[in-house]
């Protein structure tokens, strides 16, 4: 909820008021919202939270260097700033081989703290397609914030991400599915190999005790 209310919401509010009124006062109201909203989840949870502060820090350096220079273009590099440093974030785990469960234990269910070796590996590559994929979504919308229309900006910045997202998760359990179902009917296949006996195996020990057979 927190990656919505600071990456995404202000994105939205910024477009509301821009439709109505110029964007000296959407930067302005957008900001406002950015520190009540800081405010408000350090009061409610009594801690800092940096992904807020960061959305937030971000918010009033690029809505000041807007209003500065009279350009709304630098307020909307912002979500290409925090996408960013997403992207690093992700590229932390990748770089390093570590797993992004490592972080996320203390948030998980106790039945699911033990993950096994073989889906981690599967996590870490979706982690290292998602970087690679959120890199590459930046340049649109740096160029979406130069080129395009607010709404464009909009959509781009804050309703794509969430949709390439999603298809890229969709591939990647197909893909980790498949690879399951795979390594089951591979192990099922060997399973039967094991206790199967091969037919010339039969015949043989057929003839052998036909023999021993006429001999008594």
């Amino acid at each position: 909820m927190s990656i919505f209310l600071s990456a995404t919401l202000p994105l939205f509010i910024y477009f509301g008021i821009d439709f109505f009124f110029e964007f000296h006062i959407a930067i302005i109201l957008t900001v406002v919202y950015g520190i009540l909203e800081f405010t408000f989840f350090y009061i409610k949870d009594k801690r800092v939270d940096k992904l807020i502060l960061i959305a937030t820090i971000l918010v009033v350096a690029m809505g000041a260097i807007s209003y500065a220079f009279d350009n709304e273009a630098f307020f909307k590099l912002k979500p290409a700033i925090m996408q960013l440093l997403g992207v690093a974030f992700l590229m932390y785990f990748v770089i390093t081989k570590k797993s992004i469960f490592d972080i996320m234990k203390d948030r998980m269910p106790k039945n699911m703290k033990e993950i096994p070796e073989d889906r981690k590996e599967m996590m870490q590559v979706m982690v290292r397609d998602m970087a690679i994929m959120l890199f590459l979504h930046t340049f649109l919308i740096v160029y979406a914030a130069y080129y395009l229309s607010t709404a464009a900006w909009t959509f781009i910045s804050g309703i794509l991400p969430y949709i390439l997202m999603f298809i890229l998760m969709f591939y990647e359990v197909m893909i980790m599915k498949k690879k399951m179902q795979k390594e089951y009917m591979e192990e099922m296949n060997n399973s039967v190999m094991g206790i199967q006996v091969k037919p010339n195996e039969v015949i043989s020990d057929y003839k052998k005790g036909s023999i021993r057979d006429r001999k008594k």
